[in-house]
C-alpha cells in the first residue's frame, strides 16, 4: 500500500470518526504484542479508514456501517480465494472487535509495499499478462456455499449495467466537458448486449487504479475486496480499460475466455467507473482520481476491443 494520504469526499460522511488515536488504542488493548508499534494514517475510503501499524501490518477500520459487512466478507472469503490467485491479497492476520468506544469489528491485514496504480501505472506488456492471469484465476464459478452466503450478495455490483445507466446519465449532466456522445454509445451497446447467463463467477467488483498496487510497473497486490461477489464478471473487465493503455487491451482479451457480450458489458462498466472516478476527484478526493477517471475514458474510447 502507498503512504500517500487520501480522504473520502465530503458527500460521504463518516458515521463514526476513526482517527489515529482511536486505532492506536484498539491495537494496544486487543493485541498487546503490537502496543509499541507506531500507527500512521494512510487513507480514508468511502467505507473504511486505513492505518499502517508498524512496518508489517495495516488496520482496516469501518467508518460506516456498510463497511462492516464488506470487511466480514473479506475475512470469510479471501482466505478461500488467496491460494488460487497469482498476486498477494490482504487476507486478515487478526480480527479486531468493538472496544474503546468504537462499535464494530475491524481487521489487521498485511502491509504491501508498492504504489497505487493511480499514481504509478502498470507496465503495458507485463501488466497485461499479470492482470489477465489474475482475472483468469479469479473468474471461476463460485462454490455453492458462497452462492447462499448473504455476505456475498452485492446490490451495487451484482446488477446489470442498464441498472446503472440513470446514474451515469446524471454524471454526464454534472460533467458535460467529457465526450458524452461516444461514451453514451458505448453505454448503449453495453445495455443492449446479452445478459450473463453462465455460472456465477467470483468477481472483485471494484478493480480500479486505487485498488491495485504496483512496484516498478509490475503488479504487486490487489486490495480492497469489499465489493467481492459471485455473478457477472463484466465489471472487472472495466479494470482492463482503467489500468492499461489501449495497445495492451487485445493481449488481455486473448488470454481470457470471456465472450464478446461480456466485453461489451465490461466496456459499459468502464464508462461507469471512469465517470465515478472523475466525479470523486472533482468532489474532494483529489486530482489523481479525476486524472484516473479521464484516463479510463480515454483508454476506452481509443481501444480496439470496445464495441
Amino acid at each position: 500500500m502507498s503512504d500517500g494520504p487520501q480522504r473520502a469526499p465530503d458527500h460521504v460522511p463518516a458515521e463514526v470518526v476513526v482517527d489515529r488515536e482511536l486505532v492506536a488504542r484498539l491495537v494496544a488493548s486487543q493485541f498487546p504484542d503490537l502496543a509499541g508499534e507506531p500507527v500512521r494514517f494512510v487513507a480514508e475510503g468511502w467505507d473504511n479508514a486505513v492505518f499502517r501499524v508498524g512496518e508489517a501490518l495495516a488496520a482496516r477500520v469501518p467508518r460506516r456501517a456498510l463497511g462492516v459487512e464488506w470487511l466480514e466478507k473479506e475475512a470469510r472469503w479471501l482466505p478461500v480465494l488467496a491460494g488460487a490467485l497469482p498476486v498477494p491479497v490482504p487476507v486478515a492476520v487478526h480480527r479486531g472487535r468493538a472496544g474503546e468506544g468504537y462499535p464494530w469489528p475491524w481487521l489487521l491485514v498485511p502491509w504491501f509495499e508498492g504504489d497505487l496504480a493511480g499514481h504509478a501505472p502498470l507496465d503495458a506488456e507485463e501488466g497485461a499478462d499479470a492482470l489477465a492471469d489474475v482475472l483468469r484465476a479469479l473468474h471461476q464459478p463460485a462454490p455453492d456455499q458462497a452462492l447462499v452466503d448473504p455476505l456475498v450478495a452485492n446490490p451495487f455490483r451484482d446488477v446489470t449495467i442498464a441498472d446503472r445507466r440513470e446514474a451515469v446519465e446524471r454524471l454526464f449532466d454534472r460533467h458535460p466537458d467529457v465526450p458524452v456522445a461516444p461514451l453514451r454509445a458505448v453505454l448503449a451497446a453495453a445495455c443492449e448486449a446479452p445478459a450473463h447467463d453462465g455460472p456465477r463467477r467470483w468477481t472483485h467488483g471494484d478493480l480500479h487504479p486505487f485498488n491495485v498496487l504496483t512496484r516498478s510497473g509490475r503488479l504487486a497486490a490487489v486490495i480492497d475486496w469489499g465489493d467481492l461477489y459471485a455473478g457477472d464478471p463484466a465489471p472487472d473487465l472495466a479494470g482492463v480499460f482503467a489500468l492499461l493503455p489501449p495497445a495492451a487491451h487485445p493481449r488481455v482479451r486473448e488470454r481470457l475466455d470471456h465472450d464478446s457480450a461480456t466485453w461489451a458489458r465490461g466496456a459499459g462498466w468502464a464508462v461507469f467507473f471512469g465517470m465515478m472516478l472523475l466525479d470523486a476527484g472533482r468532489r474532494g478526493v483529489g486530482p489523481a482520481f479525476e486524472a484516473a477517471g479521464r484516463r479510463t475514458l480515454d483508454h476506452l474510447l481509443a481501444s480496439s476491443i470496445r464495441p
